[in-house]
């Protein structure tokens, strides 16, 4: 396999920082996808410290999430939405019927499919998530800066969409 070579890094150049300063990353800092997936193992570890009390997931806030704004729609519709497995989705949602805060209910002339809803018990602990998951992006702005913050969403939501086939042209 040929050796690629990277552009010499610069003092300015972000590929300087390092994960740990006794180590040669080498080209694993100009790897977007690694340094995606550091960002995101920092960005759960803080999610989890900020809901420790809630004991909930990124994946089940995120379920709670869909289901609050979109009441009714099927197991199956919430998990496309949410890119996790169908078999990974039924054990989310029992976990999250099991705490009081979802609950199935048949789809009317669909008798394979169950809609999903909060309870009244899931709807006030959405409201309490959402304001925990507010203070925990507030720490992510306060990481990163408001400018750097507000501008990782178009890029990385065009990255998300890569292999969708409906990528957006850049802007």
């Amino acid at each position: 396999m040929p050796k690629t070579s990277n552009p010499p890094a610069t003092a300015a150049d972000p590929s300087r920082e390092t994960f740990d300063s006794e180590l040669d990353f080498g080209p694993l800092t100009r790897r977007l996808g690694y340094v995606v997936r550091r960002a995101q193992i920092a960005i759960f570890q803080s999610f989890f410290q900020t809901m420790s009390a809630a004991q909930i997931s990124p994946a089940q806030y995120s379920a709670l999430v869909i289901i609050a704004r979109n009441p009714g729609l099927s197991q199956t519709r919430v998990a496309e939405a949410l890119a996790i497995k169908k078999a990974n989705f039924v054990a989310l949602v029992r976990e999250l019927e099991q705490r009081g805060f979802v609950e199935r209910r048949a789809i009317p002339g669909d008798k394979r499919s169950l809609a999903l809803h909060l309870t009244p018990a899931g709807k006030l602990a959405y409201s309490e998530l959402d304001r925990l998951s507010e203070e925990h992006e507030t720490k992510l702005r306060e990481a990163i800066g408001i400018e750097a913050y507000e501008k990782l969403f178009a890029p990385l939501i065009r990255l998300a969409k890569v292999n969708s086939g409906e990528t957006p042209p850049p802007e």
